[in-house]
């Protein structure tokens, strides 16, 4: 007894010591499942006794390893009396006559000397084989020979007495965990049966279900390159000085003042280096403007979403945090690019939710209810994460639908995977709920579920099992799409290829969306409604529903970062402001319609349908029909669990196993094949919403429709309207899943390009618009026009590679072409204004000389006021003209030459005009005098003529231009 544990414990066959937090609780279940169906008839009976030992050491292992106290290593007889294993020393433990207290007794005693025995006699057996033999030494070998059968036969023996008293004391350590007290009695049988050479009756002949041949994966590190490059882009060198004083002046003015409700509050949060910048602007900056604001632009993209996690505390974001002071969790999930930039493997990702900020407190507060069961919700989502791994080759991987196929209907498989759940919860997790009625908090009640359903309650246990198994497969789905992108990302790193951006996108959005799976998947496993009841009542809120912002906003984070990295940075920034909108879920907006394709796309069972469909005739590669033929397999197995008697089921099962006939036929009949794939495509294209109800549970109409009928209802709208209003939304989401789950574009960025699904989101958007703008607001939230404006002006610089690429952002903020008209409509009506033209009088250079005749350009800029409420009549006060440069660029040899350096004085250029526009046309008439401006020719050869003085009076042709409205008032 007293070396015996050291012994095992150290021994090279033990696989596992001790469970970690994260110990891979799927994959050591199916291990013991491979080694309790293990076929020992098909082995090299040479060597069955020394893998029968390692075997039965690893099993030790990895029951060891999950226990949470201490074993029961020193037996007793008192202990195996008290746990009602014996009724003495001589009674058979577990009807197994040749296992009773005494004889293991005396036999572990015995190991320790028969191990060193079997040692010694082997080392001896060994050094003679190795040496040159005459008759003396072959004798001495026969002798060694006998004596190391002997010594291996009494080692063989002890040994399994020995480990047999380790299983016992397993079995009677882990009384109240029934789930694995069942399968530990079951291995000690079964090692009974083999130890007596009788029949192993739970072994299976060529058992196909191991591990390796289940292919688990995605370990390792997926350390990917950066995703944001080449952000800054070159900006123009020059510009229109006066121009742009004026456009960032206007800026500056909304900046410096902006009302609590404005959405300046939270864009100078996320753009504070810029914004500050155009807020300190003075006008003797406008020469090095473009080379200053360029650095601020570039490091606020830079920085978008670690300037986001700002906004919480800008006015709009105060209120709404609290009045929900949970909705803080969402804003951690701004922070998942740098987060899992950092990670190797997906799996650690739940750790990093586990370990929040939040999360790690709020799994402690129970007396704060809310953030309490979001916390351990989180913590069960983690632990439920981590038991679907396997170990293989020292690193964890997710497990497969197919590893779910070989083993999620296993009974056994159930009884391990629920009691190691139940083991790692205890040791670790100890995860806990405040239900509606009670008053603490509730652990997860495994042993009630292991008591009132015992391994003997064989029909209760397969209905627990069916629906375990289908929650765990949804999961394991979802684990296919990292994969496969993983995969991408790989073959290129490989390759020393760029990773593509989309790729990085797609299996971000994978992660999240199998990590919204779990959270979703751990609400159906705490619902009352399900088959386990790990809680005692129900909770007060879905788990879904209070981890949705965290999930939208990482949704949401992901997609800014796309759209920064492919230069669209007014949408991210756009997206960024609307994150508050993340965080309604309790309100039907259109934003649920328009992002149904989320839930399509964590729908197991449309996946499966949508792989099925891809397929137009039966393929001819191997590798493509055996995909083929398991989708269809697993798709039937999940419809099989699914209780319906509606026509339109049956006739889908019909249909799915007419292809899975077909398809595993003997003959290969591509011409039924598509006869019985293009039923199934009319099927689902006539009857989805039925279908999405029964085999994925999304109700359209609950989700959906029905809350739309009823605000059309409470509006007063007539049934034509609300049946036409109906009728478009009903065409957006038909198209939707026709598109994705018929047509297979899954992705967001396939989706979006196809020109049906835009014209049916047009339509969707212009009708609920105009017909219930209170649930269309979320659509384009941001409102005021000088927010947006601002926004794309900062997206035009931060694009801009050329002088006219700046003119052109300038332009498109000072007024858009055709505002002109604008003030012929006002009865007031005062701008900043350009009146840019040919300008013919008289004009006095210097004080004493003569006055000379002049015509030529004319680019003033300067105010403009309406007169007198008289049509077309108007006052000019020219402040600065800058026509010596447009007359330089309108010369189109001179597009790429660079403008001399000149001073704001050089163009200074007051006086006056009145202004006389007669048609409805931008052409204007303007009479008055002017002085200066004091630059009056660029030369093709870069200089400049300059005159000190200059008075000119004269009537001129013009283009009314206006660029900056100060005031206007109606008619």
């Amino acid at each position: 007894m007293r070396s015996y544990f050291l012994i095992l414990c150290f021994t090279a066959f033990t696989i596992s010591s001790f469970s970690q937090k994260s110990s891979p609780v799927a994959g050591d279940a199916a291990t013991l499942i491979d080694l309790l169906k293990k076929d020992y008839n098909s082995i090299n009976p040479e060597t069955k006794a020394e893998e029968i030992i390692r075997d039965r050491a690893r099993v030790l292992g990895v029951f060891k390893s999950y226990y949470d106290g201490e074993l029961n290593q020193e037996l007793s007889k008192d202990s195996l009396i008290g746990n009602s294993i014996i009724t003495d020393e001589n009674s058979d433990i577990l009807g197994l006559p040749d296992l009773t207290y005494k004889i293991l007794d005396t036999k572990r005693n015995e190991y320790p000397k028969a191990f060193n025995d079997y040692n010694r006699s082997k080392k001896t057996y060994n050094n003679l084989k190795n040496i040159d033999h005459n008759s003396t030494t072959i004798n001495k070998l026969e002798i060694a020979s006998n004596e190391f059968t002997d010594k291996q036969e009494i080692y063989y023996n002890t040994k399994y007495y020995s480990d047999s008293y380790d299983l016992i004391g397993l079995y009677s350590s882990y009384n109240q965990n029934t789930y694995l007290k069942h399968i530990i009695e079951i291995f000690i049988k079964k090692y009974n049966y083999l130890q007596n050479s009788k029949t192993d009756v739970y072994s299976e002949v060529n058992y196909q279900s191991s591990i390796q041949k289940s292919l688990p994966f995605l370990g390792g590190d997926l350390s990917f390159e950066t995703v944001i490059d080449g952000l800054s882009r070159f900006l123009a060198k020059r510009i229109k000085e006066e121009l742009t004083t004026y456009v960032i002046n206007k800026i500056k003015e909304d900046l410096n003042d902006p009302k609590p409700q404005s959405y300046l509050n939270e864009l100078m949060t996320l753009l504070p280096r810029t914004t500050d910048y155009i807020k300190g602007f003075e006008a003797d900056q406008v020469l090095n403007f473009i080379d200053e604001i360029k650095q601020y632009i570039e490091d606020d993209l830079s920085k978008l979403l670690e300037n986001a996690s700002n906004l919480k505390e800008t006015p709009r974001f105060k209120i709404l945090i609290e009045n929900n002071p949970d909705l803080d969790f969402a804003f951690e999930a701004l922070e998942i690019y740098p987060q899992l930039s950092k990670i190797k493997n997906p799996v650690d990702y739940f750790d990093m939710l586990d370990n929040s900020r939040n999360i790690s407190r709020w799994a402690e507060l129970d007396k704060e209810k809310v953030k309490f069961n979001i916390g351990n919700s989180l913590r069960l989502s983690s632990m439920i994460a981590h038991s679907l791994t396997v170990l293989e080759n020292s690193e964890l991987k997710f497990v497969s639908t197919d590893f779910m196929s070989n083993y999620g209907s296993e009974v056994n498989f159930y009884f391990l995977y629920i009691g190691f759940l139940n083991q790692q919860n205890l040791k670790y997790y100890n995860v806990r709920f405040v239900t509606k009625t009670k008053k603490g908090p509730d652990t997860l009640a495994f042993d009630k579920l292991m008591s009132s359903v015992t391994p003997q309650d064989i029909d209760k246990v397969r209905t627990k099992v069916k629906f375990l198994n289908s929650e765990l497969t949804k999961i394991a789905s979802n684990t296919e799409k990292i994969y496969n992108d993983a995969l991408a990302i790989k073959k290129a790193k490989n390759s020393n290829e760029d990773v593509a951006i989309e790729d990085i996108h797609s299996f971000i959005e994978g992660i999240i969306n199998l990590g919204q799976q779990i959270s979703i998947s751990a609400d159906e496993l705490l619902s009352h409604d399900n088959e386990l009841n790990l809680i005692s009542k129900d909770l007060e809120f879905s788990i879904e529903n209070k981890t949705s912002p965290y999930f939208k906003t990482a949704h949401a984070s992901n997609d800014i970062m796309l759209d920064l990295h492919n230069k669209k940075y007014s949408t991210a920034i756009i997206k960024t402001l609307e994150i508050p909108t993340n965080f309604t879920n309790s309100q039907f907006s259109i934003d649920k319609i328009l992002e149904i394709n989320n839930q399509f796309k964590i729908a197991s069972n449309l996946i499966l349908l949508q792989q099925i469909l891809q397929h137009n005739k039966i393929p001819s590669d191997e590798d493509k029909l055996d995909d083929l033929k398991n989708t269809l397999l697993y798709l039937k197995a999940a419809l099989s669990n699914i209780n319906s008697t509606t026509n339109t089921f049956i006739s889908l099962k019909k249909q799915i196993d007419n292809i899975h006939s077909i398809v595993n036929g003997d003959v290969n009949n591509s011409l039924n094949y598509i006869t019985y794939r293009q039923e199934l495509e009319n099927n689902l294209r006539t009857n989805y919403e039925e279908i999405l109800l029964t085999i994925s549970g999304i109700d359209l109409d609950d989700f959906i429709v029905n809350p739309i009928n009823t605000y059309l209802v409470n509006h007063g709208y007539d049934d034509a309207t609300t049946n036409g209003i109906i009728s478009k939304v009903d065409t957006y989401l038909s198209k939707v899943f026709e598109l994705m789950i018929i047509d297979g574009q899954m992705s967001i960025k396939a989706l979006k390009s196809n020109n049906d699904y835009k014209i049916a989101e047009k339509e969707l958007i212009r009708n609920l618009g105009a017909y219930l703008p209170e649930i269309a607001s979320n659509v384009f939230k941001i409102k005021s026009k000088n927010v947006i404006k601002t926004i794309h002006f900062i997206n035009d610089i931060a694009l801009s590679e050329s002088a006219e690429d700046v003119e052109s952002a300038i332009d498109a903020f000072a007024l858009p072409s055709g505002s002109y008209s604008l003030k012929k409509k006002k009865g007031s009506y005062v701008s900043i204004n350009s009146f840019p033209g040919i300008l013919g009088g008289f004009e006095q250079r210097s004080i004493g000389e003569a006055k000379l005749n002049s015509m030529g350009f004319t680019a003033p800029i300067g105010l403009y006021t309406k007169l007198f409420n008289i049509k077309g009549v108007g006052l000019f006060l020219p402040i600065i003209d800058i026509a010596a440069p447009v007359r330089f660029r309108l010369d189109n040899e001179n597009n790429t030459k660079t403008l001399p350096e000149f001073t704001f004085k050089n163009i200074i250029s007051p006086g006056l005009y009145l202004t006389y526009t007669p048609w409805d046309s931008p052409v204007t008439f303007n009479l008055g005098a002017q002085y200066g401006p004091e630059l009056q020719i660029v030369n093709d050869d870069n200089t400049t003529t300059k005159y000190d003085d200059s008075f000119r009076i004269g009537l001129g042709v013009t283009l009314d231009i206006p660029l900056v409205t100060l005031f206007n008032k109606p008619q």
